[in-house]
């Protein structure tokens, strides 16, 4: 985790055991606990990525490589910015004023 504050906040929260989906959820297809295991991963950097989540067993009924778009890594590199309330709400005011929902690709940032 990059920001110390949610480090802080986590690591300030009670160790609890993980959950297993499969007690959790009885009736649950093993490639459903698997998908839910996999994408709900604290770690980016394990967590499945949205590709691998669509090419999973248990949704290949609505897998179609053709259809689906190649998006690039979302980058969250601003989230460990330290910038003050004013900071923060000045990007979030060029962000709303720059948006163009006719093209959102080109105009989010």
């Amino acid at each position: 985790m990059q920001s110390e504050d949610a480090r802080s906040y986590v690591q300030g929260l009670p160790i609890q055991k993980k959950k297993n989906f499969k007690e959790v959820f009885p009736s649950l297809d093993v490639n459903a606990v698997d998908l839910l295991d996999s994408m709900l991963l604290l770690d980016p950097d394990t967590r499945m990525t949205a590709k691998d989540g669509l090419s999973h067993p248990y949704l290949s009924e609505f897998h179609d490589p053709e259809s689906e778009h190649n998006s690039p890594p979302y980058d969250d590199s601003f989230e460990s910015m330290e910038l003050d309330v004013g900071e923060w709400s000045s990007l979030i005011h060029m962000e709303i004023m720059t948006f163009d929902p006719r093209n959102p690709s080109a105009t989010a940032m």
